[in-house]
């Protein structure tokens, strides 16, 4: 082969290069997170492990995108932060996990077909490895979230009271109340005859317990203290316009034939914060103080984070 051939040759391949580095389009980038950039590629990737796997949808909305974006940026913050911590993990706990999460999506959405996990994967370029590193993520972030949730604050009666005088108008104050009975049958003829024996005399919570349909019969009957809006419209306007101690006439809803009393009225007010309020206030927000840990970390970790797809 001539050398002026071989030049010719290393010429045209020089080009070719150079053409191809210049004509090739740049895979775009979704996301930045702390500098490393999240490639369309990588991204379609999570969507093709964490959703289309199993539920085989492959178009996503704008919104849908940007929904899910978030979810990988928030998991890799978190990830990320575990490994900050020190959380490891075992080859035999990436194993089970891994397992685990391939045993519910063939048995709960696959009717128990390996074969066709087996296809979905190669379907949607996804390898049974990439299923292991989510895995491994998956589990980094739980040991997180645990050691957050271990380490939160217990509520104090200072937070109790702050709640309840920052929600009382809207969560504490409350309409007539009334504690409502009823007896619950399919047929009117079945309901007069009930109402016949409780004007005699027998007792209206016996009755419920015997005949009633509802599953309130088996307390007698009670529903509860109520305000209005609780109830069907028929029900609810023959329950509020009795007196105590007052036995409806029947009364006809879409659930069938009623027998209505009401025994106690209380008239509108605010709830007062005692013992067992306090209680429930408290759990609720013990229950919560996790979530917002976990959420304010977020928020402090996503400073030097970028989500193109928001934009």
């Amino acid at each position: 082969m001539s050398k002026k051939l071989i030049s010719v040759m290393v010429l045209v391949m020089f080009f070719t290069i150079l053409l191809t580095g210049c004509f090739t389009k740049k895979e775009e980038i979704v996301a930045v997170i702390n500098g490393r950039e999240v490639t369309r590629g990588e991204f379609q990737k999570y969507l093709s492990l964490s959703i289309t796997l199993y539920s085989e949808q492959e178009e996503f909305s704008e919104a849908e995108e940007r929904r899910y974006l978030d979810f990988l940026i928030n998991e890799e913050l978190l990830y990320l932060e575990g490994l900050k911590r020190g959380f490891t993990v075992t080859d035999e706990e990436i194993e089970k996990e891994y397992q685990d999460y391939k045993d519910f999506i063939i048995s709960y959405y696959l009717n128990n077909d390996e074969k066709e996990f087996a296809k979905r994967l190669k379907r949607y370029k996804v390898t049974e490895d990439d299923l292991r590193e989510m895995a491994k993520r998956n589990l980094i972030i739980t040991a997180l979230i645990e050691d957050i949730e271990k380490n939160v604050e217990p509520v104090t009666e200072e937070e109790v009271r702050e709640f309840y005088d920052a929600n009382k108008e809207e969560l504490f104050t409350y309409g007539e109340r009334r504690d409502i009975r009823h007896i619950l049958v399919d047929s009117e003829e079945a309901a007069r005859a009930i109402l016949t024996r409780i004007e005699r005399g027998e007792d209206f919570a016996q009755l419920a317990k015997e005949f009633s349909e509802c599953p309130s019969g088996q307390e007698g009957g009670k529903l509860g203290l109520s305000e209005k809006g609780t109830y069907v419209e028929d029900f609810e306007i023959v329950a509020f316009s009795l007196k105590v101690g007052e036995i409806s006439d029947v009364v006809k809803t879409t659930f069938g034939y009623h027998i209505i009393e009401v025994t106690e009225i209380k008239p509108p007010g605010v709830e007062e914060l005692d013992d067992e309020l306090k209680g429930l206030i408290k759990d609720y927000l013990q229950r919560q103080k996790p979530q917002q840990a976990i959420w304010a970390l977020l928020e402090s970790l996503r400073e030097g984070v970028e989500n193109r797809l928001a934009n």
